[in-house]
């Protein structure tokens, strides 16, 4: 999923200023697979070729399902996804396993928790973080 929690209005740290992110988590295993800075997350090819590169990275490995909101820009990774998973798990029918659920950005439960663990894990925001960083001139805004 894409976020905005790092967009320009998130972040209100000045005109220009922003960290688009994309991120992938696995669910079962609150694992965050991948947390990129990626200019041009609404792009339809960035994030499939996004998603081939993450199988590589893991071995070859795809989940059973994914959970995705219902931007556009997911309609190419849905497409790889499903094939792959037909090819490498034929056992797991769409009847009895979907393939993805898509729902709308603001339900994205699975990432957002991540949000709150980060923030309960390291007693701070990532906001926080980069407010910090402004103060000490790691980072100008």
């Amino acid at each position: 999923d894409g976020h905005e929690k790092l967009a320009e209005q998130g972040l209100q740290m000045g005109k220009g200023v922003h960290l688009p992110i994309y991120a992938l988590k696995d669910q079962y295993l609150s694992f965050l697979h991948a947390c990129v800075i990626m200019p041009n997350r609404h792009e339809g090819h960035i994030i499939a070729h996004y998603y081939l590169n993450l199988i590589e990275s893991r071995g070859v490995h795809i989940s059973i399902q994914l959970m995705i909101d219902k931007g556009s820009e997911v309609n190419e990774m849905i497409k790889i996804h499903e094939a792959l998973r037909i090819e490498a798990a034929p056992d797991y029918t769409s009847d009895t396993w979907l393939m993805m659920v898509q729902f709308s950005s603001i339900h994205n439960t699975p990432f957002k928790s991540f949000w709150w663990w980060k923030q309960d894990g390291d007693g701070h925001t990532l906001h926080y973080v980069l407010q910090v960083g402004v103060e000490q001139d790691i980072f100008v805004a």
